[in-house]
């Protein structure tokens, strides 16, 4: 199997004597797009800023291009940071911003031209070079801040939830301008995001944490799919959850305990005395698709269908059957395990 390019191995970090990561284990393969997924405080930028030296680890193995870094100053390890607020040079154009490193490392000037030049012109804000970040929108300051990372040539990039700034119609754009760049220069993507819809997008895999642990690991379809645990379930998209005697009339009597079912593999009808009975508590028409909330025993549902599947004429009091397709629900042992 190809080596990975970033190897994380049983690594703890911990704050005084309190653990906020524990025993994490990861490989990253060249040209891979990998994010940390969970919810604030989970230990997902913890992890990161280990990773860029910015923390040192309680113990474990960090290695990177087969080198082991995990004791390496920051200065010294060949990754590119990509900040929430971009830590652009406020007083710098966009040119010098760029070229920072470079400069740095005293490189001759026809050099840093050539180069910041060629990154710009791909990243597409050579007309912008020239201009200070308060006179750029908020992705042409990303694409500086990527360039920037790019420029010394490494091939490892950390994005410390480089979305969240943005507004939403502009977070879209920007995630497949990322993606766009990653395809282009062939860098391997190490991405931190607590919006699920960022990282189902656009990972290869997702490494979703709560507390510190990983939960699970797996591309988009298998997270959604196939969640490891309740939490997964609960947390990538929407889930049901059902106990009890509601459980056992929406399953048939084929479990008894909780189960959790998605809102699109609940099927909702008037008129028929099968299934669980309910009423419709609010309705949302959002175009091609409608949510319906139904409560049952006290217990609300959440169902999500095509417009062109619900029933027509269907009104907040009506009482509804809600059915749901065999098997198309998932039930979890006390160890997590799906069953």
């Amino acid at each position: 199997m190809e080596q990975a390019v970033l190897s994380i191995k049983n690594l703890d970090i911990a704050y005084g004597a309190v653990t906020v990561v524990h025993d994490f284990n990861l490989e990253v393969h060249a040209g891979e797009f990998v994010s940390l997924l969970g919810p604030s405080g989970c230990g997902k930028t913890t992890i990161l800023r280990t990773i860029a030296g910015f923390i040192g680890a309680a113990s474990g193995e960090i290695t990177l291009a087969g080198e082991e870094i995990t004791k390496r100053p920051a200065e010294q390890r060949d990754v590119g940071i990509v900040f929430q607020n971009y830590a652009l040079f406020p007083t710098m154009t966009a040119f010098e911003n760029i070229a920072f490193s470079l400069r740095v490392e005293k490189r001759p000037n026809d050099e840093i031209e050539k180069r910041v030049t060629e990154i710009a012109r791909a990243s597409g804000i050579e007309e912008h070079l020239n201009k200070k970040p308060a006179e750029m929108s908020g992705g042409q300051q990303q694409r500086v801040a990527i360039s920037r990372a790019l420029i010394t040539g490494t091939k490892v990039l950390l994005f410390d939830e480089p979305l969240s700034n943005l507004d939403a119609k502009v977070r879209v754009s920007m995630r497949q301008e990322i993606k766009r760049l990653q395809d282009h220069f062939g860098f391997t993507a190490f991405f931190v995001t607590h919006d699920q819809d960022e990282a189902l997008a656009m990972s290869d895999r997702v490494v979703v944490l709560k507390a510190g642990k990983t939960m699970q690991i797996g591309d988009g379809r298998a997270l959604y799919t196939k969640p490891a645990n309740s939490f997964v379930c609960q947390f990538i998209g929407d889930a049901n959850e059902v106990n009890g005697s509601l459980a056992a009339q929406l399953t048939e009597n084929a479990v008894s305990d909780t189960i959790y079912i998605r809102p699109e593999d609940l099927l909702i009808s008037t008129g028929q005395t099968r299934g669980l009975q309910a009423k419709v508590n609010h309705i949302e028409y959002l175009g091609a698709l409608v949510r319906v909330e139904c409560v049952s025993e006290g217990s609300s549902m959440l169902v999500s269908l095509f417009s062109k599947d619900c029933p027509p004429d269907l009104k907040t009091g009506d009482s509804v059957s809600l059915t749901v397709s065999k098997g198309a629900w998932h039930s979890f042992s006390e160890g997590g395990d799906n069953q």
